[in-house]
């Protein structure tokens, strides 16, 4: 039997096989492309910044009527000194609220100043907003020790501010190889672990940790750990997406009165875009990844809106009346992303009245219609 006719037979044979024989081979794992990060970038890049700086210029629009608003804030927060917590620790939200409220102020208020004060020096080059910021950010790490573990989302989608204004500022003279050691020392216990800890749970906690976790990655020049929060996110949204693009571990929700399956719908999917926004500057596409069952955001989001719309029509606790209206500035990221005309619609009526548009809420997502918002026609 010649050489050729063995390899024929051998052929056949192989082909007899059953699939699942065939396949019994290791196969070669997908190789994450390396990454070289750079500052800032967790929500904007030094070219963004300069689309942004061109925009205000031209009187273009929402730039130019945040961009009054964002200066406008951040001349205040000039006038306040930092006032850190020992520790991050608050009375559950639904247990207390005029007290949670009430002890969160200040904690709200720094951080916001941080990211505020950082953006409004990247927009006007003014070193006194970056040395303000830094004030705020520096008293933080000095003099905050840790955040208690019940407190772990509020760590996530509002001291994590800390980080993106920490980003804004990475190549400001004053900003130390010292300081930013320590800050990320710092961050690393506060917002990180803590992202960390509330990425372990399925619902709208998970999406704002995994969100917590890759700005820390990248303000710390983790490529593991960005690639591990990227794994997370997929995880995530696999297990909360169902296959109607509802997020199953939101949609119950209620206080007692209201239902709040919608309101909370719009808080997850304001995490999980961030996350999204974050990795796409690194050339990775959150926003098309699709779940198992062929989903990906833009279906989630679709499905939020709809009832936003037609609450009636919400399939859960219909004997409860649905908050809505609690629409983010991730609809910003949303639209840009996918160019939806109902969206734009929406996002007109919520421009038109900018103080009761929560384009800067003192968390996470704060100024994206300056960031990131796009001319509506």
């Amino acid at each position: 039997m010649n050489y050729h006719i063995i390899k024929v037979l051998l052929y056949l044979a192989i082909l007899s096989l059953p699939y699942y024989a065939q396949d019994n081979q290791p196969k070669k794992e997908e190789k994450n492309e390396s990454i070289k990060f750079r500052h800032p970038s967790i929500m904007i890049d030094d070219q963004q910044i300069k689309s942004i700086r061109s925009a205000i210029k031209r009187g273009a629009e929402p730039q130019s009527t945040m961009y009054k608003e964002l200066i406008k804030t951040a001349q205040e927060y000039l006038q306040h000194q930092p006032q850190p917590l020992k520790k991050v620790a608050f009375p559950p939200y639904y247990q207390n609220k005029e007290k949670h409220l009430e002890m969160r102020k200040n904690f709200d208020h720094d951080n916001d100043a941080v990211y505020t004060l950082a953006l409004a020096y990247q927009m006007t080059q003014d070193k006194t907003y970056a040395d303000k910021s830094l004030q705020y950010l520096k008293a933080w790490v000095r003099d905050c020790e840790g955040v208690d573990q019940n407190d772990s989302l509020g760590a996530s989608y509002i001291l994590v501010l800390m980080v993106y204004g920490a980003d804004l500022l990475w190549n400001y003279n004053s900003f130390s190889k010292d300081d930013k050691e320590a800050f990320l020392k710092w961050a690393k216990g506060t917002i990180d672990d803590m992202g960390k800890l509330a990425s372990q749970r399925a619902n709208n906690w998970g999406a704002w940790g995994i969100q917590a976790m890759t700005a820390y990655a990248i303000i710390s020049d983790n490529e593991e750990a960005f690639y591990k929060a990227i794994d997370e996110w997929k995880k995530h949204i696999e297990n909360n997406m169902d296959e109607n693009g509802l997020f199953r571990h939101e949609v119950t929700r209620y206080n007692g009165v209201d239902g709040q399956g919608i309101l909370y719908s719009q808080f997850t999917l304001q995490g999980y875009v961030l996350t999204a926004l974050m990795c796409q500057n690194y050339k990775v596409d959150l926003f098309n990844w699709e779940t198992s069952a062929g989903l990906t955001i833009k279906d989630g989001a679709t499905k939020i809106f709809s009832y936003e719309a037609s609450p009636d029509s919400f399939p859960y606790n219909k004997k409860l009346k649905q908050l809505t209206g609690n629409f983010y500035s991730g609809w910003e990221i949303l639209y840009n992303q996918y160019k939806v005309k109902e969206w734009a619609q929406k996002l007109a009526e919520l421009r038109a009245e900018p103080l009761k548009y929560p384009y800067r809420a003192n968390q996470a997502g704060a100024w994206i219609p300056l960031t990131h918002g796009v001319s509506i026609k």
